[in-house]
Formats: structure tokens, C-alpha cells, sequence
């Protein structure tokens, strides 16, 4: 199975994906930046140099990451693991491109689509600039996608501000389950 937590900077993504994949047995966490900085020889925590920006965050890039985390997945997957995805999945090409991959292998995939408002959200990316993190997304950055985001058909949203992280994933593992039992 494939879980998908998506969404746009600070909704707490990489928070809830990593913490899913420590409680499930069985799964494999994967993260978009992580794999992104790897395509040009970055560790996951450093910084992308602004002149390097457009590069490494233009569309050329971002399919190649999405083609990436897709086809790690579903290797994953086949091997009988759980694939905790972390990632915006801000494209339909992208989120169609997963679909169609997993239903060739008949592999279900399940989006997680993770929301918090718009003041939350600047106050968690004022924190994150001063944090250990794989992303490099501020507040205008968020602002811009947020303009453009493209939300999955079918996918579960779930307000990061209304629910603890507890209460996250207990509804994931809970379905979680009863799709991979």
C-alpha cells in the first residue's frame, strides 16, 4: 500500500508522514525534498543556494522527483511494504502518475491531503527557517503554490490545527490497516 501525505508547506506533512512511518511495522518513508537535494549532491539539511533556486525547484526537476518518489514507491510497495509518501503532490499529473502506476501493479494508494490556515501556517514556516528541516519553503513560497495547488479527487483532508498529531494517526493507521489486512 501507498500513503500519500500531501499538502502545501507548513501543514505539517513531513511531521505526520515520518512519526506514520516509525508506528507502522513494515514501511518505508520517503520525502520529497530528501529526494530532491539528493539529485544534485546536497545533504537532506542543507540549504539551497538562492542563485541554485529555480534549478533545483524548476518543473524539469520536480519530474524528475515525482518520477522518482513514484517509481520508489511502487518497488517498495511490491515488496510487500507500506510506502509512507511525503510530499505537496501539488500537480494532477503527479497524483495521476502514482494512480496509474499503482493500479498496473494493483497496489493501493491512499491520499492524506493535510491543511492548516493561512496564519498558522506563516507561524510554523517562521519556526521551520530556524529548524533542522529537508525543506527550504517559506512563507512566499507557500503563498505562491497555495495560488496554484492542484487538490487530489479522492483524498481525506485532514485540519492540522483541529487535530493533534495523535489523533492523526490514529484515523490513518486505523484505515491503514483495515486496507492492508
Amino acid at each position: 500500500m501507498i500513503v500519500v501525505i500531501c499538502g502545501l508547506p507548513g501543514v505539517g506533512k513531513s511531521l505526520v508522514a515520518e512519526t506514520l512511518s516509525k508506528r507502522l511495522k513494515k514501511s518505508v518513508y520517503i520525502n520529497s525534498d530528501v529526494v530532491r537535494k539528493s539529485l544534485f549532491g546536497l545533504s537532506p539539511y542543507e540549504r539551497v543556494k538562492p542563485e541554485l533556486v529555480p534549478i533545483v525547484y524548476g518543473r524539469e526537476t520536480s519530474e524528475r522527483v515525482y518520477e522518482e518518489i513514484i517509481n520508489k514507491a511502487i518497488k517498495e510497495a511490491k515488496l510487500g511494504k507500506v510506502v509512507i509518501l511525503d510530499a505537496t503532490f501539488n500537480r494532477k499529473r503527479y497524483q495521476e502518475k502514482l494512480i496509474e502506476a499503482s493500479q498496473k501493479e494493483n497496489i493501493p494508494v491512499k491520499f492524506y491531503l493535510l491543511v492548516a490556515s493561512d496564519e498558522t501556517i506563516r507561524t510554523r514556516l517562521k519556526i521551520r527557517e530556524r529548524s533542522k528541516t529537508a525543506s527550504d519553503a517559506n512563507y512566499e513560497t507557500y503563498k505562491i503554490m497555495k495560488e496554484s495547488f492542484e487538490k487530489p479527487n479522492d483524498c481525506d483532508i485532514i485540519d492540522t490545527e483541529k487535530f493533534n498529531l495523535e489523533e492523526i494517526l490514529k484515523k490513518i493507521i486505523r484505515e491503514v490497516s483495515y486496507e492492508i489486512e
